[in-house]
This record gives structure tokens, C-alpha cells and sequence, in this order.
């Protein structure tokens, strides 16, 4: 059955290793401008005083260098054309200076999300609402869990399978969800990505923040194409979105909680997106979370228990608000959280 999925907030599933300004790119006036350093390494080995420049640039980068765009200046310094040695140009949403940039998943170069990322959701929401209906032995759980026996973490193997063990009879299976197409650069962008600490905030009643890391991310109101087909075990695919519409309905409602609890103000924006985010459920669309945003209740079924069960006893922490951060994008200014990360809608 054919699917698309529409980005509703920065995207930025993670493949790779990170790309350097010492080499790979240049950062000017708000653009990434991504340099083909093979050309450039042929043009310039010709020039043994250049080549040997370009050489003590890469061997002698330093992320906390006061020297931030070392690669622009090298190249103006030594009259390279820039935009000889342009592969792409991506808008970036901030000064990055000499951060390294994390870059996406792609096949030969161009951007996709894999079926396993949206899979590997789909079947966090498919165990959470088996087991809401059904009922479960929270006991029987953690005894399965990575926190009671660190060979085996619970994917509800005893739900999903014919026995724990028999991964070959794991319902999952029998699910084909395929990766999506490809997009291209030009629907891609740079963010900071700022950690936020509930509690500080909480604490301080201000919006405090870590360092930031830099990532490429799909951006919102990018569409593209996958397939999902069902066979024995679901009803149909329709029955695999109604359990992803259950369980963020929960997950979401825990976020808005969690983040009115800690600052209505500061997290205004985030929670009024939230909220437009349930209404769209409750109007029967589909919406979940993909990537590096989710956090710990998107990636198990925690919110089937109580918040202080899940502090002390899961994650063994002595604080209320668990997990305490999340990853948010700012305003250029700083002042406010502008957006969160990794949501997008399932449409037919």
C-alpha cells in the first residue's frame, strides 16, 4: 500500500560521520556551501606551497580554533574560485562557526528515510497499545528488560513471538515497510540543535541551554513516498496507524504535561505545536516522531507506568523529571524555542 510521509518539523536521522569546515565546507551568509575537496586536492596538488598549506590546515584543526572559517580564508587567500569547487548549497539556520555538521543518511548523496527508522517506531506504538488493551505483568517486563538481565532488552518478545527467543516468528516480519525516495539537498538545511534541561529551567524560571551540536535535517513540508504492506497477524494497515494514533495521543499529552509543569512561557511555542499535533489525531491523521528528537517515552512503553515507577525503579533516578532533557531548535536570537524535532504525518 502506497504511504507518504510529510515533514512537520526538522528531520535529522543520523549517517555517517560528520563533515569538517576545515575541509569539507564553508559557512557564508547563511548558507553551507559544500566543497568537492577531490577537485580541489587534483587542482591544487599541482602547487606544492598551496598543497602543503591546505595539508597543515587539515592536520592542525582545532573545533576551538578562534580562526573559524580557515577554509574560506585559505582559498581567498590563495585567489581559489569558490564556487568552482560548489557540490551543494544548504540554507543554514545560524552562525555554526567551526562546528562540525552531522550529516544524514543518504545513497549517493541524496537524503532518505529508512523503512527500518519508521519501523522500529511503528512497532513501539504497535506493543504499547497491545498491551494497554490487554493488560500486563510489569514484573514479568523488567525481567526481560536490559535494566534486570542485560542480555535482553524488551521488544515485547513475549507478545510478538511464538517464544522469546524465535526472533524468525516475531510478528514484525511480516511487516515490509520500505525506505522512502530520495529528496535532494535543496529540501535540506542546517539547524543547531540545543539540549534543554527541564529542571534547570524549572529551577531558574529562564531558558538555559548546552552547546550546541549541527545537523542536516529534511525539512518541514518535504513529502515523500513509502510503502507499507501487511500480511498474516495485522488486520490491515489501517489497524497499524490506529495504534500509532493511540500511542502518541499518550506521549504527547506527557510532553505538553511535563513541559507546563516546567515552564508554560518558555515552552508556549512546543506546547501550542503540541497541541495542534493531538488535534490532528483526533481528526484521524497520523502523526509520530522519527530520528534524533525522540526521547526515552518515544522509544519504549513507559508510558504505560506511573512517572515515579518509571524514575525509581526503570531509570533508577532521583529526580522528578525523567528524561530532564530534550533537543530543541531556537530563534536566532536565542530567546525562545522556535521548534522541536523529528515529527512527521503517515498520509494514504
Amino acid at each position: 500500500m502506497n504511504f507518504k510521509i510529510k515533514i512537520l518539523s526538522p528531520v535529522h536521522i543520523r549517517g555517517g560521520d560528520t563533515i569538517s569546515p576545515y575541509a569539507d565546507f564553508i559557512y557564508n551568509n547563511n548558507y553551507i556551501l559544500y566543497i568537492d575537496n577531490e577537485k580541489l586536492w587534483s587542482d591544487i596538488s599541482e602547487d606544492e606551497k598551496i598543497l602543503d598549506e591546505y595539508i597543515d590546515i587539515i592536520k592542525n584543526r582545532d573545533i576551538n580554533s578562534k580562526e573559524k572559517y580557515v577554509m574560506y580564508d585559505f582559498m581567498k587567500k590563495n585567489n581559489i574560485d569558490i564556487d568552482k569547487y560548489i557540490l551543494e548549497k544548504v540554507k543554514c539556520t545560524d552562525d555554526i562557526g567551526a562546528m562540525e555538521i552531522g550529516q544524514l543518511i543518504k545513497t549517493s548523496g541524496r537524503p532518505y528515510i529508512p523503512g527500518s527508522s519508521i519501523k522500529g517506531a511503528i512497532r513501539t506504538a504497535i506493543l504499547y497499545n497491545y498491551l494497554k488493551s490487554n493488560g500486563f505483568n510489569i514484573d514479568k517486563i523488567l525481567n526481560m528488560s536490559s535494566k534486570m538481565n542485560r542480555r535482553n532488552i524488551y521488544v515485547g518478545q513475549d507478545v510478538m513471538r511464538k517464544s522469546p527467543r524465535n526472533i524468525q516468528s516475531d510478528i514484525m516480519k511480516f511487516l515490509y515497510i520500505s525506505d522512502t525516495k530520495y529528496t535532494n539537498m535543496k529540501n535540506i538545511s542546517v539547524n543547531l540543535e540545543y539540549s534543554i534541561d527541564y529542571i534547570n529551567v524549572k529551577d531558574s524560571t529562564r531558558l538555559n541551554f548546552k552547546m550546541p551540536t549541527a545537523n542536516e535535517a529534511i525539512n518541514e513540508g518535504v513529502i515523500l513516498k513509502f510503502d507499507m504492506k501487511s500480511t498474516q497477524f495485522f488486520k490491515d494497515e489501517i489497524d497499524i496507524i490506529k495504534s500509532i494514533q493511540n500511542f502518541y495521543k499518550d506521549i504527547i499529552r506527557y510532553h505538553i504535561n511535563t513541559m507546563m509543569d516546567c515552564s508554560e512561557e518558555i515552552f508556549s511555542n512546543i506546547i501550542s505545536k503540541y497541541t495542534e499535533y493531538l488535534n490532528r489525531i483526533d481528526d484521524d491523521k497520523c502523526i509520530l516522531r522519527l530520528g534524533s528528537g525522540k526521547n526515552f517515552y518515544h522509544n519504549t512503553i513507559c508510558g504505560l507506568f506511573d512517572t515515579k515507577y518509571v524514575n525509581e525503579k526503570i531509570a533508577e533516578v532521583n529526580y522528578s523529571m525523567f528524561p530532564r532533557t530534550d533537543w530543541f531548535i531556537l530563534d536566532s536570537e536565542k530567546s525562545y524555542i522556535k521548534e522541536s524535532l523529528g515529527w512527521v504525518e503517515i498520509i494514504l
